[in-house]
């Protein structure tokens, strides 16, 4: 199948001749970009290659172990909303957990986890009426790494979002 981009006049052509196996690819002069979903229902994974390199998406619920052992998990809980994509010289991604422990304890787990790990960390606290949270900002210029946590309470539980990010 090919398109006309009106705006340029380029002809963008689609093959869809695999997409019951996962895959497609656009093309358009000497450029190509494949889509592949293969093995999707096992690793909720995407990958997106093009002439530059490959990013692989990935999203779904996880074990603590899928996540990289230099980003800490706070204790008795287990990572939700996984979220992941790499290309040749970064990786990120993130997760999400609750607990009953309060925002304080758990804010200061993460920020002596990173510390603890060579991290230069910042804190920020908020509370508002019946509701608290914060952010940890880590940073660890060597290894490229970052880690951000970010957190509140909602319930009578504490919401904790994390994001991480290794590379460029």
């Amino acid at each position: 199948m090919a398109a006309l981009d009106k705006k340029t006049g380029e002809v963008i052509t689609v093959n869809f001749e695999d997409i019951e196996e996962g895959k497609f690819s656009f093309s358009s002069g000497d450029r190509e970009i494949t889509v592949d979903a293969t093995g999707l229902e096992d690793s909720g994974s995407i990958k997106v290659t093009d002439d530059e390199g490959a990013v692989v998406f990935s999203t779904g619920e996880t074990s603590a172990e899928d996540i990289p052992p230099w980003v800490p998990v706070y204790p008795g809980t287990e990572p939700t909303s996984r979220r992941t994509m790499r290309t040749e010289d970064t990786f990120t991604g993130g997760y999400e957990v609750v607990t009953s422990d309060r925002v304080a304890d758990v804010l200061e787990f993460y920020r002596a986890a990173l510390e603890g790990s060579g991290y230069k960390v910042s804190v920020n606290t908020f509370s508002q009426d019946d509701s608290e949270g914060g952010m940890v900002n880590g940073r660890q210029d060597g290894e490229r790494r970052s880690v951000v946590v970010i957190l509140n309470s909602e319930e009578g539980s504490t919401k904790v979002a994390v994001s991480y990010n290794q590379g460029s």
